[in-house]
């Protein structure tokens, strides 16, 4: 077969990877009822924005900023992480 097709039909599956773990969640912003953001751990402590490194902007671009990762750390903990949230689109 022809290579073209088969870097074109890897593609199309990664994309839809892409947007099938978008779907699930997956890596999202956890909330609580005292948080709007939250560390994954059982603690359920506030996460606060930290500078990104050079690896989360490429992991940006390889999934086609569909997810726009944000580094995280954990106040208690000290647990540093990527969480995407949903672009707020509508009114208070």
């Amino acid at each position: 077969m022809d290579i073209f097709l088969y870097i074109s039909l890897a593609l199309i599956i990664y994309v839809l990877v892409l947007i099938l773990l978008k779907n699930l969640n997956f890596w999202k912003k956890k909330e609580n009822k005292i948080y709007n953001n939250c560390c994954p751990c059982e603690l359920q402590k506030p996460l606060e924005r930290i500078r990104r490194k050079k690896l989360d902007y490429l992991i940006n671009y390889t999934t086609f900023q569909l997810f726009d990762f944000k580094r995280y750390r954990c106040t208690e903990c000290a647990l540093e992480c990527r969480r995407w949230d949903k672009p707020f689109r509508g009114k208070f």
